[in-house]
């Protein structure tokens, strides 16, 4: 059985975006009319978002070298303002898409997924240099 520590660790991560960006393909190909101005909201939100993570990370590198577990680097986030900006962009550009979706029916859900998974991908190739500068932080010794 894999240790929890190493479900969090970059390269789950890299696999992780790969497989957001390749959903992001899927749904803008799906999806009629192309979504490309629900991919650049969401890759825009997404620097937005990956920005103030490695600001949070920057901050207080100590809280996340002692996670193990995905619910530990979200409380490591909540810890500070930096990171509840991150996730509160997370929340709002969600419910957005959500609204989107849900008010153009149909065919918008594939570009409203296309717009999240953009999000996810600029998200996480933004902080994840920080977080892995984290994860492998020894309080300075």
């Amino acid at each position: 059985m894999t240790h929890t520590r190493e479900r969090i660790a970059p390269p789950i991560n890299i696999w992780f975006v790969v497989l957001m960006g390749a959903a992001a393909c899927w749904f803008s190909w799906y999806s009629t009319p192309h979504p490309a101005l629900l991919i650049a909201i969401g890759a825009a939100s997404g620097l937005l978002a990956g920005t103030l993570r490695r600001k949070s990370i920057q901050s207080a590198p100590e809280q996340f070298s002692h996670t193990t577990s995905g619910m530990g680097v979200t409380r490591a986030f909540a810890s500070n303002l930096t990171g509840k900006l991150s996730i509160a962009v997370l929340g709002v550009t969600l419910l957005g898409f959500v609204a989107i979706a849900v008010a153009r029916g149909g065919e918008a859900t594939f570009g409203a997924g296309a717009g999240m998974a953009s999000f996810v991908v600029a998200r996480d190739i933004v902080a994840l240099p920080t977080l892995r500068a984290a994860l492998s932080y020894d309080g300075g010794h």
